[in-house]
């Protein structure tokens, strides 16, 4: 059930100037913890809604990347925050119209979803540098073009003024089955997940994501909450395309 809630607002978030509104494209942010299934409702919202789909984790998981590389210790934030600090950091569109990340005006081109890299991402995360470094190439992310934004703190802080903010949540267990099945998928048939680990990941995620003292991954107060626990995917596409054209963020609305 889709249901309003209120939530306790926490201060602890980046201290960012020069506000970018979105007033000149529609913006509609999806924020979430971990395996709430944020990116699948916003990547086929932003399809139905003829947006461009942009994952924040991107960037965070590029910087992870590109730290392993560079043997830059994940957890030292004054290193990795001048290293961030010295690079241009950008996601849009190639000359072939693909989406992507591009480092100081390089392509990325290797496989961001690998499991190594996204457990970078999530430690780079926890610096302030690199979260303070990362805001402006959020707030520029595919502009001009409409986006549909999923991430952690895209509704808090990246576009506090976004026309449409949504906060996915999903029970623990639900989301714990789906990260296994996603790391399943991911690996092949025949390959056996060890559920202890994964889900030992999840709750490790969600205390870092939810606890940090820079930009938690908290609903913001004016965001609509998504029940996502057992409503088919078409079904919540379906609600939230309609809340969206309430909102007058569909073509010809």
């Amino acid at each position: 059930m889709f249901h309003p809630k209120k939530f306790f607002w926490m201060s602890c978030v980046l201290e960012v100037q020069d506000v970018v509104t979105p007033a000149s494209r529609f913006v509609i942010t999806v924020d979430g913890l971990a395996a709430s299934g944020k990116s699948s409702i916003a990547r086929q919202l932003a399809q139905r809604l003829g947006f461009v789909h942009f994952s924040s984790g991107l960037l965070y998981r590029a910087v992870g990347w590109e730290a392993l590389e560079r043997g830059i210790d994940l957890l030292d934030d004054r290193v990795l925050g001048a290293f961030v600090e010295s690079h241009s950091w950008e996601v849009g569109l190639d000359s072939s119209g693909r989406g992507g990340v591009f480092i100081d005006g390089r392509a990325v081109a290797v496989d961001l979803s690998d499991a190594r890299i996204s457990e970078a991402a999530s430690c780079v995360a926890t610096s302030r540098r690199v979260r303070q470094a990362l805001v402006q190439p959020q707030r520029q992310a595919y502009a001009p073009h409409p986006i549909v934004g999923e991430g952690r703190d895209l509704g808090t802080v990246i576009f506090p003024d976004a026309q449409l903010k949504l906060f996915v949540e999903a029970p623990e267990q639900l989301r714990i089955s789906r990260r296994i099945k996603q790391w399943c998928e991911a690996r092949g048939e025949g390959v056996i997940a060890d559920e202890a680990v994964l889900q030992a990941e999840i709750v490790e995620r969600d205390r870092r994501d939810a606890e940090r003292a820079i930009s938690p991954t908290v609903a913001a107060p004016d965001a609509v909450l998504v029940d996502n626990g057992g409503r088919a995917l078409t079904e919540v596409v379906d609600y939230l395309y309609t809340l969206a054209s309430s909102r007058g963020l569909v073509s010809g609305v």
